[in-house]
């Protein structure tokens, strides 16, 4: 999973080129939250498969373990998802419209997150000149990841969303959750695959399949629910662990019954009346760097240890 930050960005057909399907541009906030790093594999998929005692899907001979998987619904999908769910104890589900554009984007208003052409074997979708190109999906993670460290957003295989379809973004929520409709068994499809052209894998582009409809060219990627409320709490055993794992170097750290004295021993042996004293303050520090890391993305990323 990749932890996408929270921020706002302008959702639908930007460049005025698009289908009256994504329109009107509209500016959406977005909270921050976890997401596939890759389209879910057949390899993962299968342990769902087996567990259940469903049909695997047909790979049509293209290979299975870390090729996307393919020929999934999306209420196979939402049964995966759920299964995944009650298998690791954390919370997923499929992607919102929002959420999925906001992931594929990255930062960026253009057609794809590296510009506005398509390019030259930069991703898998019809006359892209990639050796899978129109032929068949490709393993996952086969071209450069997107700013937000996404694999796979342009072509290769169409995404589920849990929305159901809407014909335009006409009183769209901004918020970013779920546009709900009642009576639609219509869903939503994100990213195009490699079989649609270069329009088809604009970010801004949406499909619709019905929810009971599988194809060679579907799939699907995990949204994650965390509860990031929890994430200051979780981290303090790593704070307290490495905090009496380590202790300042020598010469660093004064005695705190005796400024005037220093401790000069090894960095892992600190001397009687400063180990408690420093392992605390060590432990403070620690606790609130990994914070730091939890908050913006900072240098250790310890949150990505817990996903």
């Amino acid at each position: 999973m990749v932890w996408i930050p929270a921020g706002q960005f302008r959702m639908g057909d930007i460049r005025g080129a698009g289908k009256n399907n994504e329109k009107p541009v509209h500016e959406v906030s977005v909270k921050r939250f976890a997401i596939g790093r890759y389209p879910v594999t057949f390899a993962e998929y299968d342990k769902f498969a087996k567990a259940m005692g469903k049909e695997k899907p047909n790979d049509k001979s293209w290979g299975r373990d870390n090729r996307p998987v393919i020929n999934v619904s999306w209420d196979d999908a939402v049964a995966y998802v759920k299964w995944l769910s009650e298998q690791t104890g954390q919370q997923y589900r499929l992607p919102t419209e929002a959420e999925w554009e906001y992931a594929a984007r990255a930062g960026t208003e253009t057609d794809y997150w590296w510009g506005n052409k398509i390019g030259n074997n930069r991703a898998n979708c019809d006359g892209s000149g990639s050796q899978w190109s129109g032929k068949q999906t490709s393993p996952v993670g086969s071209f450069a990841p997107n700013p937000f460290g996404l694999y796979d957003t342009v072509g290769n295989v169409w995404e589920w969303c849990a929305d159901p379809w809407h014909d335009n973004y006409e009183n769209a929520p901004t918020d970013g959750s779920i546009w709900e409709k009642t009576g639609e068994n219509r869903r939503l499809l994100r990213g195009g695959s490699f079989l649609s052209g270069p329009n088809g894998c604009r970010a801004a582009n949406r499909y619709r399949n019905s929810s009971v409809n599988r194809s060679l060219n579907g799939g699907v990627r995990c949204r994650g629910c965390v509860d990031l409320a929890l994430y200051p709490i979780a981290l303090l055993p790593f704070a307290l662990f490495f905090s009496t794992l380590f202790s300042p170097p020598a010469g660093r750290a004064r005695n705190p019954n005796n400024p005037s004295i220093r401790c000069t021993t090894t960095l892992f042996s600190p001397p009687a009346g400063y180990s408690r004293h420093i392992t605390f303050k060590y432990m403070i520090f620690l606790y609130f760097y990994m914070i730091s890391g939890w908050v913006g993305g900072g240098v250790l990323n310890f949150h990505s240890f817990l996903v």
